[in-house]
């Protein structure tokens, strides 16, 4: 059954090359840190300037919190400056600053009327690749060019994460509509 063509009125088309989706100029939010963030970049700023950029604020908002990202991604924290057993191990020359999260249990109980003491220890390790610079280079570069097929109906979710900045970048949806129930 082919699809009627109302279905598919109000999807924008494919963005063209040199395309402006924006012809009123507005910046958005997004754009601006953006763009703060590429200047920032540019002119290769050590840590120290980047903070007085950051707790300026006299500086554009933009432009604060392009800082405040670029000195969020270069954080790393060490959970040893608070446990004394990672202390040790930091001491002793393990990397402990790879340690998201420590979670130790304790318990004691009596075996053969000597007391034993067991500890569990769960260990978090940090994503090192770096979730904002990931963000950062999904939304300079582009999604990947992303295609599906249905088969049926789409439910209501598939079609919420069509968000308006993807609609240009899905090229392929092929929509096979199965007859009414009755007629199966």
């Amino acid at each position: 059954m082919p699809v009627h063509p109302n279905s598919l009125a109000n999807l924008n088309p494919p963005v063209k090359p040199g395309e402006i989706l924006n012809p009123n100029g507005k910046r958005t939010a997004g754009a601006s840190v953006k763009e703060h963030w590429n200047t920032l970049a540019r002119h290769n700023l050590c840590e120290r300037e980047l903070r007085v950029i950051a707790e300026d604020l006299s500086q554009p908002w933009a432009r604060r919190i392009a800082a405040q990202r670029m000195l969020r991604a270069m954080e790393s924290p060490d959970l040893a400056d608070f446990d004394d057993e990672l202390k040790a191990l930091r001491d002793s020359g393990i990397n402990t600053k790879v340690v998201k999260k420590l979670k130790t249990k304790t318990k004691t109980y009596t075996q053969n009327n000597e007391p034993v003491t067991e500890t569990d220890r769960e260990v978090e390790l940090f994503d090192r690749s770096g979730a904002d610079v990931d963000r950062i280079v999904h939304n300079t570069d582009g999604a990947p060019a992303q295609s599906m097929k249905v088969d049926g109906f789409i439910p209501i979710g598939v079609i919420e994460f069509v968000t308006p900045r993807m609609r240009g970048q899905i090229q392929d949806v092929e929509v096979t509509t199965l007859p009414p129930a009755s007629e199966q």
